[in-house]
């Protein structure tokens, strides 16, 4: 029977500063112990002490108004993949995202970014045009037949200015949209914009498209505040949830099937998923079985497979980085094998010199036995060669089922000199955090 994957939190510093030189000379409120929060993740449930931030902006979102941390996992490295694919043996149903809070303009901006491409596929059939004319137009061929060659010539400079006609109509066709609404909002009248609007149009309708355009779609299946979208090898669902944007990519580029065979064959799972999708507030921990995500749920029957990299850090710390990693699959575990070995000491400050070590050693994770292990290090000034005073630290720790296969590394790392917590504290309350790690309601194992 394969064990609890596991999930570990670590701890803001407010407890520590209770007992700490600093907090003798502060008012004794200051001091309070933080409030312990119940979080989940995958299928597991796990104490934290005060509030933290899932590092949910960024990484493939691309989008500026969302914002960066700093510091961050390397946007690569992220990952919240669910479901077995009908698709692909090994593969996962969804790769899963979820926004900041943010704004209903923004998410009518994502709809447009994913909805069917007119104007690539129109932009694309020019350019093939073009690339074509372009490998005739040789120094052979003006040399031995300068008249074909102009006329080539001439064919390739009217399809580049047919390429910025183009783009000149599709902006056109939005500007005025915008403006007969603003017209329509003011009492204007909007004949005049309208028969504008209704020429171009027309002579957008004389741009071709392309095979790959007369396969992208709509899709419906009847869920609120959604748009999911197919195009050639990609099904994508956008998903508007108490002011986030929850973002499902099913990928089925692998897939021999077309897209009337991939649509049969993924829609029955993919849309009961979607259906069973739910929002939830941070530290809401769902009564049934499921698959917990950073603000959302999946109810399900426990035994779909997930992979996940995620990082956070503690509201009153950004400089401190959690970076999670959790799966239930042997591929995603054995690329987490060296995290508990060689890479356990590995050094990620620059310029810094290694202390001391701790472990690794065992601990308890829940039930489960596991391993903990870090270092120390101290900052050195590059000019004067001269140590700081303050340390940066690391912290991992995680369980295997097997001797090869780790089902869950998480990795702390201190990235400010002069935290509030060290390296003793943020280890103590660790081992508090490990200790509290359980299944969800509903699920067994």
């Amino acid at each position: 029977m394969r064990q609890l994957p596991l999930i570990l939190a670590l701890l803001t510093p407010i407890e520590v500063w209770a007992n700490s030189p600093l907090a003798e000379k502060l008012p004794p409120q200051t001091a309070a112990p933080a409030q312990w929060h119940t979080e989940c993740l995958g299928r597991t449930q796990f104490e934290v002490p005060g509030d933290i931030e899932w590092h949910v902006a960024g990484g493939h979102w691309n989008y500026p108004e969302f914002g960066i941390y700093s510091p961050n996992i390397d946007p690569s490295d992220k990952q919240l993949s669910y479901g077995n694919s009908p698709l692909n043996k090994n593969g996962y149903l969804f790769d899963i995202e979820v926004s900041p809070v943010t704004t209903l303009d923004i998410f009518q901006q994502f709809k447009n970014r994913h909805s069917p491409d007119i104007e690539g596929a129109q932009s694309r059939v020019i350019e093939k045009k073009i690339d074509s004319l372009k490998q005739k137009l040789t120094w052979e061929l003006e040399q031995s037949n300068p008249e074909k060659f102009n006329t080539l010539k001439s064919e390739r400079h009217a399809l580049e200015e047919a390429r910025v006609r183009l783009s000149k109509l599709h902006s056109e066709i939005v500007l005025l949209n915008d403006l007969i609404d603003d017209f329509k909002k003011n009492g204007r009248p909007t004949e005049k914009l309208r028969a504008e609007l209704q020429g171009y149009k027309k002579e957008l309708s004389t741009y071709a498209t392309d095979s790959q355009y007369e396969q992208e779609r709509y899709i419906d299946w009847d869920i609120a505040d959604a748009q999911i979208t197919w195009t050639p090898g990609k099904l994508t669902a956008l998903l508007w949830r108490n002011e986030r944007i929850y973002r499902f990519t099913l990928n089925a580029k692998n897939s021999d099937d077309n897209t009337q065979q991939a649509l049969e064959t993924i829609t029955p799972k993919a849309r009961e998923v979607l259906r069973n999708f739910r929002p939830r507030q941070q530290f809401e921990v769902p009564l049934e079985s499921g698959f917990c995500l950073p603000f959302g749920f999946i109810s399900d029957n426990g035994t779909e497979n997930y992979a996940i990299t995620l990082a956070w850090h503690p509201i009153k710390n950004p400089s401190l980085l959690y970076s999670l990693n959790l799966s239930n699959n042997i591929d995603k575990s054995l690329k987490l094998l060296p995290l508990l070995t060689s890479a356990m000491f590995t050094n990620p400050f620059p310029n810094s010199v290694e202390l001391n070590r701790f472990g690794p050693e065992s601990t308890k994770i829940g039930t489960i036995d596991g391993v903990i292990g870090g270092s120390r290090y101290r900052g050195v000034d590059p000019d004067t060669g001269k140590r700081e005073t303050t340390e940066r630290f690391t912290l991992t720790a995680g369980h295997t089922n097997t001797e090869n296969r780790p089902e869950l590394v998480l990795k702390v790392e201190s990235f400010a000199n002069g935290q509030p917590l060290g390296f003793e504290d943020v280890k103590e309350q660790l081992l508090r955090t490990l200790k509290s790690v359980r299944p969800l309601p509903g699920i067994t194992q």
